[in-house]
């Protein structure tokens, strides 16, 4: 009898982890900003394997997101509720890599300071 191949379906655990820990963030928001949060974090949720250090490369999925975070943040409030809301984000899932969250906007061709690079940003200094 012949070997048969078996393939693995299942991500590795640290990504599974990583999308429970997002699809579970919660957060408070004025409703004309719950929205454009949701949409945020969604876009974000592309790179949180990146900016954790579990895939080790920058997806084009995740500039996509970076792209689409830039165009949220259009007004100076928005910039303020966006990066909070991704702060939130990024305070959920504990600990980043602070040098890939840094170097997002660059090596995406986004440019924008809305996307927090260490836990304690302040969202709050954006103009």
């Amino acid at each position: 009898m012949g070997h048969q191949k078996q393939y693995n379906l299942f991500f590795p655990a640290e990504i599974g982890i990583a999308l429970v820990l997002l699809a579970a963030v919660v957060v408070t928001v004025n409703g004309e900003t719950h929205t454009e949060c949701g949409v945020a974090q969604t876009a974000f949720g592309m790179c949180v394997p990146y900016v954790m250090g579990q895939d080790p490369h920058l997806s084009a999925q995740c500039c996509q997101g970076v792209q689409s975070v830039r165009s949220l943040a259009s007004t100076p409030r928005s910039h303020k509720d966006i990066c909070q809301c991704l702060r939130l984000l990024i305070l959920s899932l504990g600990n980043i890599d602070s040098v890939r969250a840094a170097a997002l906007s660059s090596q995406c061709g986004a440019s924008t300071s809305v996307i927090p690079t260490t836990l304690s940003f302040d969202c709050a200094k954006l103009a």
